[in-house]
């Protein structure tokens, strides 16, 4: 099994290429996704307070029967 040199060279610079195109649009988009990551930290550091459900019950079976 003979080793293409060529071929890989050549995935290596599309992987490059890839990258270049990931790396820009990170940098384009920086700030949206740190005020992303904000409200996401903000979300975990909120204190849930479960409330107590409104009795549905009663009223969906009288309107079903």
């Amino acid at each position: 099994m003979r080793d293409d040199v060529e071929s890989r060279l050549k995935e290596f610079y599309k992987l490059y290429e890839a990258y270049k195109v990931i790396s820009n649009w990170i940098r384009d988009n920086w700030e949206s996704i740190m005020e992303m990551a904000r409200a996401f930290t903000q979300c975990l550091d909120y204190d849930y307070e479960p409330t107590t459900p409104k009795q549905v019950y009663g009223y969906v079976k009288h309107k079903v029967m």
